[in-house]
C-alpha cells in the first residue's frame, strides 16, 4: 500500500484544454488545487502523487478520492465520450437550432442557455454526460415534432414558446397572415373576446417572446415545416428598436375576456 502512495494521482496525464473548472470537483478539493498551484495549470499534476495530495495542508481521504475519481472520469470523458459526442454533433444541422430557451426542448437539455452543438462541444463533461443521456429522449422528440403537418408545427411551436392556449394562438397567426385563412384585428377580436387593440398588444406580444426565444448565432427555430414563419413574425420587430412592449393588461396565459 505504501508503494502504491507514490504513484501519480492520475492514471492518465491531463489535456492540456480540459479546464478544471468544467470538471464537478468538490469545493474543498479545488481550495486544494488552487493552494497546490495546479489550478491554473493542471497539467503539473502529472508529477503530483497521493503522497502529495495526502500530505498537502491534512487534505484527508475525501479530497484525494475526489481527486483521483472525478479527475480522471473527466479525463476519460475528455478523450473517449466527449469527443465521439461532439464528432456526431457536428454532422447534424438541427443541433444549431436546438437550445433550452426553446420550451420544447427544455426539459431534455442541461441547465444552460447554449445550443445543443456548443453543449456537445464546450469541453463542459458534466453538461455533455447531461445530453448524452438525454440525446436518444431528445432525437424522438424532434422525429415526433417532424410528423406535424405544417400548421400544427408552427401552432405548437408558438403556443410553447408564448404560453398562449391552441385557441388563440391560431387567431394571432392567422392575424399574422402565416395560417389560412388571414383574419383581420376585428375579426380576430371578435373569435377570442378582445378589442382590436389588444389584439394588436397581443400580436407584438408574440413577436417579442419568440425573438426571445431564438437561438444564439445566425441559425433559425427548429421548424422545419415552415421554414420561413419566424423570420415573417419578427419582420416588423426586427425593423424597430428592440424596446420590451408595454406591460400588458392582462397575462399571455390569461383566459380572454
Amino acid at each position: 500500500m505504501t508503494a502504491a502512495r507514490h504513484i501519480p494521482i492520475l492514471d492518465q496525464p491531463w489535456p492540456p484544454d480540459l479546464d478544471p473548472s468544467r470538471v464537478p470537483f468538490r469545493q474543498r478539493t479545488i481550495t486544494t488545487l488552487q493552494r497546490m498551484r495546479l489550478w491554473d495549470d493542471m497539467t503539473q499534476i502529472d508529477d503530483i502523487t497521493r503522497d502529495d495530495v495526502a500530505d498537502f495542508w491534512v487534505t484527508g481521504t475525501v479530497t484525494v478520492d475526489d481527486v483521483i475519481t472525478t479527475g480522471n472520469g473527466a479525463i476519460n470523458w475528455h478523450h473517449h465520450e466527449a469527443k465521439s459526442l461532439a464528432a456526431a454533433i457536428n454532422r447534424e444541422e438541427w443541433t444549431r437550432q436546438v437550445w433550452r430557451r426553446d420550451r420544447r426542448f427544455a426539459d431534455l437539455l442541461p441547465p444552460v442557455d447554449a445550443t445543443v452543438y456548443d453543449i456537445a462541444t464546450s469541453g463542459h463533461h458534466d453538461h455533455q454526460r447531461h445530453l448524452q443521456r438525454t440525446l436518444p429522449a431528445l432525437r424522438e422528440r424532434l422525429t415526433e415534432l417532424a410528423a406535424d403537418p405544417p400548421d400544427e408545427a408552427l401552432i405548437r411551436y408558438v403556443s410553447a414558446n408564448t404560453g398562449q392556449s391552441r385557441h388563440r394562438t391560431t387567431a394571432l397567426l392567422q392575424r399574422l397572415n402565416l395560417l389560412k385563412p388571414a383574419i383581420s384585428g376585428s375579426e380576430a377580436g371578435r373569435q377570442l373576446g378582445a378589442s382590436p387593440q389588444r389584439i394588436h398588444q397581443l400580436v407584438e406580444q408574440i413577436r417579442y417572446r419568440i425573438d426571445q426565444v431564438q437561438p444564439p448565432g445566425d441559425a433559425a427555430a427548429w421548424v422545419p415545416q415552415q421554414p420561413g414563419a419566424i423570420d415573417s413574425i419578427l419582420t416588423t420587430l426586427r425593423a424597430k428598436t428592440r424596446v420590451p412592449p408595454p406591460a400588458p393588461t392582462m397575462s399571455m396565459s390569461e383566459p380572454p375576456a
